[in-house]
C-alpha cells in the first residue's frame, strides 16, 4: 500500500519526549561519545485503528505463540543536523537508505558497504539512535501511557534538532477474505518544552598544571 501523511495522529494515539534529565533538570551541557537517555512517553488506542489484539495460547512443550502475530512498537530517536537536513522527519532515515543503495547502484568499482562508527552521520542529514522494539500486550486495546528511556550516542559536535519517531506495526483483519493485514503508523514529534535543539559538545580536556 502506499504512503498516507496525516495532519494528526489518529486518536488516542500519540507520542512525546523530553530531554535528557542532564540538561532539562540540571542544566549540564550533552557531550559527544556518551550515551544519553531520552523519556519518551506512548499513548496508544489500537481499536481506533482496528488492530486485531487477540489472546495468546500456550503449547504443550510450554512455548508460547499467539492466535494472531504480535502488534508491537519500534522508538528510535532521530537528532537532524541544524541547518542541513531540513525538515526533520522519521522519513529523513530512509531517504537516507535510498540514496546510500542508489549510490551502490550506480558505482561500477565497488558492491560492499562498509559499517560506520556508533553515533555517525547518516546520510549527510542525521544521526539515529538504534530500535527500542516493544511488543504490545494481547487483549489490551487502550493502552493510556507507557514510559521508556531511549539511548542515543552523538560522536560530532554541533546543534541538532532532535525528534522521536515511532514505528507502529499491527494487524487489521481484511473482511472480504478474513487474512491478516499487516499495517504500519509512523509517529513523530519534537522534544517537549523550548528545547527542541540540542547542543553537542566535545568532552571537556582536562590539562595538566605543573606545581612549578
Amino acid at each position: 500500500p502506499g504512503v498516507q501523511i496525516q495532519t494528526a495522529c489518529p486518536v488516542g494515539n500519540n507520542v512525546s519526549g523530553l530531554q535528557p534529565v542532564e540538561s532539562r533538570l540540571y542544566g549540564d551541557p550533552l557531550r559527544t561519545l556518551r550515551d544519553y537517555n531520552y523519556t519518551i512517553t506512548l499513548h496508544l488506542n489500537l481499536t481506533s485503528l482496528g488492530a486485531v489484539n487477540d489472546t495468546l495460547i500456550r503449547t504443550v512443550d510450554n512455548e508460547t505463540t499467539a492466535t494472531t502475530p504480535y502488534n508491537y512498537v519500534a522508538i528510535q530517536m532521530v537528532s537532524c543536523v541544524a541547518g542541513l537536513s531540513g525538515f526533520c522527519s522519521p522519513f529523513v532515515h530512509e531517504q537516507a537508505n535510498a540514496r546510500a543503495e542508489a549510490a551502490l547502484t550506480q558505482s561500477s568499482t565497488s558492491t560492499t558497504t562498509t559499517s560506520k562508527p556508533r553515533g555517525s552521520l547518516h546520510g549527510g542529514s542525521h544521526i539515529h539512535s538504534g530500535y527500542y522494539e516493544v511488543a504490545l500486550p494481547p487483549q489490551t486495546p487502550l493502552i493510556p501511557e507507557y514510559t521508556v528511556e531511549v539511548p542515543q550516542y552523538i560522536s560530532l559536535p554541533g546543534q541538532y534538532y532532535t525528534i522521536v519517531a515511532v514505528q507502529l506495526y499491527y494487524y487489521t483483519l481484511n473482511v472480504s477474505n478474513n487474512t491478516l493485514q499487516l499495517m504500519r503508523l509512523d509517529m513523530a514529534n519534537k522534544l517537549n518544552g523550548q528545547q527542541s535543539v540540542t547542543l553537542y559538545q566535545a568532552p571537556p580536556t582536562i590539562l595538566e598544571v605543573d606545581d612549578g
